[in-house]
């Protein structure tokens, strides 16, 4: 079912490593069992690349976990090639959005103003089934309700 597939940017799944909190992710499906995350080779790709810049050394964050996390939590998908291009402003994020239509998916969940937010008017206009949301917004979704279940 569309409502329960979700597509997280690299920003996004970025903060939850920073922060800690990827036990977030693991009640989320723990508690809603027919929630899907969904990443790509592409994704990891990504991800991959962004670790090694120096502004995140600090954070001493590991690839190898990181790695084996999402292709634990995640369901992988691979992409049909070639991916189109649907975002102008931000090209080497049409994947997201391929990703996101070929699973199925209800949301994408990005930090990405440039390519996101700022053309959601022309983004639901050919998709309008997909919803752009923020982490924070994204959290709202599952957070009392996680939150009810625990008590």
């Amino acid at each position: 079912m569309r409502a329960d597939n979700f597509v997280l940017d690299v920003n996004v799944l970025l903060r939850f490593f920073v922060k800690n909190r990827q036990d977030f992710l693991i009640d989320i499906i723990t508690y809603f069992p027919k929630t899907k995350f969904y990443y790509c080779a592409e994704l990891l790709e990504e991800f991959e690349r962004i670790l090694t810049y120096e502004e995140l050394k600090d954070f001493e964050l590991k690839t190898k976990s990181i790695s084996k996390f999402i292709k634990t939590v995640f369901t992988e998908h691979k992409l049909k090639k070639p991916i189109k291009k649907r975002i102008p402003e931000d090209p080497k994020d049409d994947y997201l959005i391929a990703l996101a239509l070929e699973t199925n998916s209800a949301c994408l969940v990005t930090e990405d103003d440039k390519a996101f937010h700022n053309n959601k008017e022309r983004l639901y206009k050919f998709y309008p089934h997909l919803k752009f949301l923020y982490k924070k917004d994204f959290e709202k979704l599952f957070y009392d309700k996680i939150k009810k279940k625990l008590n």
